[in-house]
């Protein structure tokens, strides 16, 4: 067993370079993929954003509970209005009432860009509803 452990430690001096070298590459491999993967987009920002606001006007914020997200990018006409919002968010979700009960409800939600911003529209589907009609629909991690 001596003998075998001897025969890897003279092995791993005599590539010592390489080795390092190896475990270097696979470090900045590592850190520039971890770089990629963690940035987030505009409309997740948007969304995180909405969803701080909505948990922050709910009498008990730790029941939230999202069930369902949608999220559409504005066509650009709309975008020259303005007041316009570059996303638009319809959050349905669940939380604890004042009494104690559990409720369903729904919010919508507008976030511009440039200003890094949202808009709360309460129950007002409107601005949603049409820019829903234009199947933009961006997937949103919730």
């Amino acid at each position: 067993m001596n003998e075998q452990f001897q025969k890897v430690l003279d092995c791993l001096k005599r590539n010592k370079k390489i080795i390092i070298f190896s475990t270097i590459i696979f470090l900045v491999i590592i850190i520039i993929a971890t770089a990629v993967c963690s940035g987030e987009s505009e409309a997740q920002r948007g969304y995180r954003l909405s969803k701080e606001d909505l948990e922050m006007s709910l009498y008990t914020p730790d029941t939230l509970e999202i069930t369902k997200v949608y999220c559409f990018e504005t066509i650009l006409a709309e975008k020259l209005v303005s007041n316009s919002v570059d996303y638009v968010y319809k959050i349905c979700y669940s939380a604890e009432s004042k009494a104690g009960l559990k409720i369903n409800n729904v919010v919508y939600y507008g976030y511009r860009e440039y200003s890094k911003s949202v808009i709360y529209y309460g129950t007002d589907s409107s601005i949603f509803d049409s820019e829903s009609t234009f199947n933009k629909l961006i997937k949103i991690r919730y």
